[in-house]
């Protein structure tokens, strides 16, 4: 099995086992499968990565069960395009993309990320 392979699984076990989460946690109602399943989706995966890159994922539950959070971050190469096309879908205002644009063109941040809460 190669590399890219094995990083796949990974990968995809990582996504399957938050998905599963959600059916276990009472702060998660059905409206909002879709829109964090949305965002899981618009995370890169190993194919869409620069070579040895990985995306992280963060998980946090409040200890009171009514807060969630999940992050990811890794390569700009990968993130950014698909970043960009779930701020569209979320009808993000294009003032805010360009204004997202230029903070990343002055910093040039080495990783990148997003984060959805409920």
């Amino acid at each position: 099995m190669s590399s890219l392979d094995v990083a796949l699984q990974r990968a995809l076990s990582v996504r399957l086992n938050l998905q599963i989460s959600l059916s276990q946690l009472p702060i998660i109602e059905e409206w909002m499968d879709i829109h964090l399943d949305r965002w899981l989706e618009h995370n890169p995966v190993p194919p869409d990565l620069p070579s040895g890159e990985e995306v992280s994922f963060l998980a946090m539950l409040g200890s009171d069960l009514r807060r969630m959070s999940w992050g990811a971050w890794g390569s700009p190469d990968a993130f950014v395009p698909r970043m960009a096309d779930y701020f569209k879908l979320c009808m993000m205002a294009k003032s805010d993309a360009a204004l997202l644009d230029q903070v990343g063109e002055l910093l040039e941040p080495r990783l990148v990320g997003s984060w959805i809460g409920v």
